[in-house]
């Protein structure tokens, strides 16, 4: 090895082959490995089971770790890590499966055989971290930025079997949650049991029960998926059937209305013959309907000049009749006539004043109706039966 560069192991797990193991370079920090975690966290767990700590000491460590996940808890959800709009859901079948855990896990197994009943045609790529002991939070951080950048997988899987408080620690810290929340990789996590919470399971986009239920979540089940492909199958056939026999009745009904040129028009030319032939008969069916009924109607006008007409007296005693009624129109006229030329001569004016009275008018020619609108000096027009006079007014009354 030169300076901080290392060869970290990504292992290519196809669930129908074996494996195959890809040397990828990547970049280390002094606290950050692929490699040196694992055996870290082994002999640090060995070194646990030879000298087991005191139930006191272990109960107080208990209370202060979660004391800890409280407020830790606390303060990532209210920076919004744990919204549900930020989750993105999970592909529904993906190409790649990436999964961050010890190469050497129980969980790790469980993880592959699911995936391998499930779903086998998925391509599994390890991304192989310690997951216990004190360096393992950056060892996980960093393995889970790696996956993300190299994008090899359409979902990442981050599982751990169970333990205690103390041994799932490392998935409370925050270098991994911050890892998880900046993946560009939507995450799974499969930690512990069903009953273990960690802060990675809520900022991640879907937590899983237990390392199996997570496998279980990232890919379908091949049965299922083989009996809804069976059912499209059997559906498709049966539309392409139905589709073709309706196609060949179509065809079949084509071809019988299809005729030869010729036969067309021997069958045109039979119909103008039938249709000529109804023409013909028509016709003379109406000549013959015509003439019948002219002869009828001429029989009944020979009748009817025959007999004498009824009308001969009534136009013979027209001509009195009308001399009477404009006789008796012209007298009930002349005596209208009379009346009102009487009623005329009754409101004539002219008639009032040969009996000596007069009509006064102002210079203007209104009617004087009363003295009380006349004035000393006013000048007044005099109208007689016959001729007028002028004169003014010298006194009122």
């Amino acid at each position: 090895m030169e300076g901080n560069a290392c060869q970290a192991e990504v292992i290519a797990l196809p669930c129908r082959r074996s494996y195959q193991t890809i040397q990828i370079a990547c970049r280390r920090t002094p606290t950050t490995s692929l490699r040196r975690p694992a055996s870290t966290a082994v002999h640090a767990l060995r070194r646990r089971t030879r000298r087991p700590s005191s139930p006191s000491r272990f109960s107080l460590a208990q209370r202060g770790c979660s004391s800890k996940f409280e407020r830790r808890k606390a303060r990532l959800a209210a920076a919004g890590w744990f919204d549900a709009e930020r989750k993105r859901p999970l592909p529904h079948y993906p190409r790649a499966i990436g999964i961050v855990t010890s190469p050497h896990a129980a969980a790790l197994r469980d993880i592959l055989a699911t995936l391998r009943r499930r779903w086998p045609a998925a391509l599994v790529f390890l991304y192989p971290t310690a997951v216990q002991g004190e360096a393992a939070s950056n060892a996980i951080a960093f393995t889970i930025r790696t996956a993300s950048d190299r994008a090899e997988t359409d979902v990442l899987i981050v599982a751990r079997g169970g333990g205690s408080i103390e041994d799932l620690w490392a998935f409370n810290e925050e270098v991994v949650a911050r890892a998880v929340y900046e993946s560009r990789i939507p995450i799974v996590t499969g930690i512990g049991h069903e009953t273990d919470f960690t802060i990675c399971d809520f900022v991640a986009d879907v937590r899983a029960p237990t390392p199996t239920g997570a496998a279980m979540l990232v890919v379908p089940d091949r049965r299922a998926v083989s009996e809804t492909l069976g059912g499209l199958e059997v559906r498709w056939r049966r539309a392409v059937v139905n589709s073709l026999e309706a196609r060949i009745q179509r065809v079949d009904v084509l071809a019988r209305r299809l005729v030869h040129p010729a036969a067309r028009l021997a069958q045109q030319r039979a119909r103008i013959d039938a249709l000529g032939g109804r023409l013909a008969r028509a016709h003379r069916h109406r000549l013959t309907s015509a003439a019948s009924t002219i002869a009828d109607r001429g029989e009944r006008f020979a009748r009817l000049l025959r007999q004498p007409m009824w009308q001969t007296a009534r136009v013979a005693a027209l001509p009195e009749a009308l001399a009477r009624a404009v006789t008796r129109k012209l007298q009930h006229s002349l005596a209208r006539v009379a009346a009102l030329e009487q009623n005329l001569a009754h409101l004539n004016p002219t008639a009032v004043l040969q009996r000596g009275y007069a009509i006064v008018t102002t210079a203007d020619g209104a009617i004087v109706h009363d003295a009380a609108h006349l004035t000393i000096g006013d000048s007044l027009d005099l109208a007689f039966a016959r001729g007028t006079a002028g004169a003014k007014v010298t006194r009122t009354s």
